[in-house]
């Protein structure tokens, strides 16, 4: 992208980026949340088995996995404006395709297909917001703007884990039909999506210009471009032990995630805590939402003071070993919420504060030409851990139980250590730390 491109994106109408910045993030982060969480829980509900579950909701990760391939062609092709507009109506259509086809005989041939639809919308629509965002924001205002964007994207996640998953419990009570509960919430996303296009076709400021006259978009250039892309991101320095890091650091967190929400609302008699959708809207997406922002705020503020280096031993333990105290629920299985509160506020406190450490260094190691194309693959190796290592984790809970799994999760926290080991030589200036 030459800086021709990016001066003529510049000169966009004057709004108040507050006028779209919260909406935005709100649907960025809605659209994953729904996808991660909401149809796992979904799909319990309606009697699927944790091994199916874990299976093809990791499954719906794979466009972020392939998020840097098709890269190249929403830089170069209509404005980020109407991507972000497009994807939007795309996501809202296909969410009234799983909403339609919850109630059908060929539910899941049908949900799965319009989930996959969304996913890819969805990963498209992030690359245009990042993209909008960065070319809109001049770069002086672009860190007061950081932790509103963050707040926000965590709102999404507090309405998808929390609110919708407390009207879907409340619902199947008051109609006593579980397809129908859902389908009602899934319909009531896409209602919420689609005023959050419309708010966006009013407020996004408009692109001086929709493209670059007489340039032409071809197959050719966009496999130059993100082979240029990859060739750069392993010319970097360390880009080894880097790729290694971003690679196995996350991988207990992919065995943990779904499985963890699963224990929560499964049956006693099969080791779960058995609890209802709106005690599980309360714990997983209320507390553990609160105790996740709070961990990421502290971790930055630790890092900010200590430097990345320092703190990569102490988050990587942060990160792996508060899982235990989900050993600790398989084994007691305590009927006092509380008790299930406190401990799901200790691990995903250890979340966030651990994950902290995962996100700086990937901002560190992209800096540089290509920043932006840079750290996309970075996440989209980090989807590809989570990808595989979610895909098993079902059929392997099945097989030894919620007990032995969560030892076996809690063993697996090795891997978080050996891979900031690997990395914590790399930082040569701790002065450099970007602030989250």
């Amino acid at each position: 992208m030459n800086d021709k491109y990016i001066s003529l994106l510049r000169r966009t109408e004057q709004k108040n980026p507050w006028c779209w910045i919260p909406s935005l993030y709100v649907a960025k982060g809605l659209p994953y949340m729904v996808l991660m969480m909401l149809s796992l829980i979904m799909f319990k509900r309606l009697g699927m088995g944790n091994a199916e579950i874990t299976f093809y909701t990791s499954c719906l990760l794979l466009p972020w996995v392939l998020k840097p391939l098709w890269r190249p062609a929403i830089d170069l092709s209509l404005t980020r404006r109407t991507w972000i507009i497009l994807t939007e109506l795309l996501i809202t259509l296909s969410l009234c395709g799983v909403a339609h086809f919850v109630d059908s005989k060929s539910w899941l041939s049908g949900t799965m297909f319009f989930l996959f639809l969304m996913a890819f919308s969805a990963a498209t629509h992030d690359i245009a917001i990042d993209s909008f965002y960065q070319l809109t924001v001049e770069e002086d205002e672009r860190l007061s703007f950081v932790r509103v964007r963050r707040f926000f994207y965590r709102l999404a996640m507090v309405l998808a884990q929390g609110v919708l998953v407390m009207v879907a419990g409340n619902l199947e009570v008051i109609t006593r039909q579980v397809k129908n509960s859902w389908a009602i919430v899934i319909y009531i996303v896409a209602a919420l999506l689609f005023v959050l296009m419309l708010v966006h076709l009013l407020t996004l400021p408009l692109p001086a210009e929709r493209r670059m006259r007489g340039e032409r978009v071809t197959f050719d250039k966009i496999r130059r471009i993100f082979r240029a892309n990859v060739r750069t991101f392993m010319q970097k320095p360390h880009a080894r032990a880097a790729i290694f890091f971003l690679l196995t650091y996350v991988a207990v967190e992919g065995l943990f995630a779904k499985v963890s929400m699963l224990f929560l609302i499964d049956r006693a008699s099969i080791g779960g805590l058995a609890l209802s959708l709106q005690e599980f809207g309360f714990v997983q997406g209320t507390v553990g939402v609160i105790s996740l922002v709070a961990g990421g705020i502290v971790g930055g503020n630790v890092v900010r003071l200590h430097g990345l280096r320092r703190c990569l031993y102490p988050m990587a333990a942060a990160f792996a070993l508060p899982k235990m105290v989900f050993i600790f629920l398989s084994y007691a299985l305590p009927e006092s919420l509380l008790a299930v509160n406190l401990c799901v506020m200790v691990e995903q406190f250890g979340y966030g504060f651990g994950m902290t450490a995962y996100i700086l260094f990937l901002v560190r190691f992209s800096q540089g030409r290509r920043t932006a194309a840079h750290y996309g693959i970075g996440i989209a190796l980090m989807s590809f851990t989570l990808m595989l290592t979610g895909m098993v984790s079902g059929a392997w809970v099945e097989a030894v139980g919620y007990r032995t799994f969560f030892i076996i999760t809690t063993i697996s926290g090795i891997l978080t250590f050996v891979a900031a080991s690997w990395v914590r030589g790399v930082d040569e200036d701790d002065e450099d730390t970007p602030s989250p």
